[in-house]
């Protein structure tokens, strides 16, 4: 799904701006909201980034003409000591994907800060979050998860 999200955000006329636009999903302002919509997370864990590193990937897309061409783009890979699970399976230890700039949807993640994160998994497996989802730095969640404490 994201790498769909980002051929049409990068096919697009290359004199319109681009941005990211988000798909509308409500953010919950209270524990009773994010259990509700738990069941549209895939994902969803706390845990410290370690490193962050830079990396490339492609994605075949369609430009106007209908014309088959392959797009490449930055992506930002977080390893990330993982604290505690709501929802899903993951190691100890994880690779966290987003698109290296936010205009292109890419989350904003900082080494040795502290997350919620909220991850989809790609069809090779990765997990990958953006800015449109509910990842956000530990402090914030605190409201949006029980148990969401930072260590």
């Amino acid at each position: 799904m994201l790498h769909q999200l980002l051929a049409v955000l990068l096919t697009c006329d290359s004199t319109a701006p681009r941005f990211c636009t988000c798909v509308f999903r409500p953010e919950p302002q209270t524990i009773a909201e994010a259990r509700a919509a738990m069941p549209f997370v895939d994902v969803l864990f706390a845990g410290r980034i370690l490193r962050i590193d830079y990396g490339r990937d492609s994605v075949r897309g369609t430009n106007p003409q209908q014309d088959s061409i392959w797009l490449r783009y930055d992506v930002l890979i977080a390893t990330i000591t993982v604290h505690r699970v709501w929802k899903g399976s993951v190691e100890d230890t994880i690779q966290l994907h987003t698109p290296a700039q936010t205009t292109a949807c890419g989350t904003d993640l900082v080494e040795g800060k502290d997350y919620l994160v909220d991850a989809s998994p790609d069809a090779q497996g990765a997990l990958w979050t953006t800015k449109c989802s509910w990842t956000r730095p530990l402090k914030q969640a605190q409201s949006l998860v029980p148990g969401c404490r930072q260590k």
